[in-house]
């Protein structure tokens, strides 16, 4: 006979993947809150509900507890980003693209994620599946743009294009992590209007 407690409906992940996701956002709430290296497998168990020995059944060490959450972390906020992107409508222009990245919700919507990217970097150094994942993610951001600006761009050269998209990508990433160290949100509209400049130049 069936056991009804590890059924699932129609679309439900398995037990073992709503675990393991339980257990990965645990993590990144604990190193959102306390950092990379203060955060230990005790304070992931705790602020999962669950007992050590279940991380390691589900995920597995520190390493691994590491690397996949990096990999978790990537997708969703890749995910959350290009959802964002799309809630703004599929003709969404320049102006909309750059309020997006620089003052919406790219830069104040998602701090605990940008913390813990952040706490992550170096890790993806060292740590070939992480480094990956991240450099993965931040292609996805300019593919997001680079897609939406040649609709706004016609005709653009597709070199400066790509070029211009992965700029946008790399102040709109740093403007968010010196946010979330208290600088003035004057700094973040300084530096749409260096995007913006670089849009300008495209046409």
């Amino acid at each position: 006979m069936r056991n009804s407690a590890n059924s699932k409906g129609p679309g439900r992940p398995p037990r073992s993947e709503e675990r393991r996701l339980q257990i990965l956002e645990a993590f990144e709430r604990c190193v959102a809150r306390s950092g990379l290296e203060a955060t230990t497998l005790d304070d992931v168990a705790r602020e999962a509900g669950l007992k050590r020995a279940m991380i390691r059944h589900y995920v597995g060490n520190r390493d691994d507890l590491v690397r996949d959450a990096v990999e978790h972390l990537s997708a969703e906020y890749l995910s959350r980003t290009a959802a964002g992107l799309d809630a703004e409508g599929d003709a969404i222009g320049v102006d909309a693209l750059l309020d997006y990245f620089f003052t919406g919700d790219f830069a104040f919507g998602m701090r605990e994620q940008a913390q813990v990217v952040d706490s992550l970097l170096w890790v993806a150094a060292s740590e070939v599946e992480a480094c990956a994942s991240l450099r993965g993610m931040y292609e996805g951001f300019a593919e997001l743009i680079r897609k939406h600006l040649a609709r706004c761009v016609p005709g653009a050269d597709p070199d400066p294009l790509a070029s211009a998209a992965w700029a946008i990508v790399c102040l709109a990433d740093q403007n968010a992590l010196m946010l979330g160290l208290g600088v003035s949100v004057e700094r973040s509209h300084e530096l749409r209007a260096i995007a913006r400049s670089l849009v300008d130049s495209l046409r």
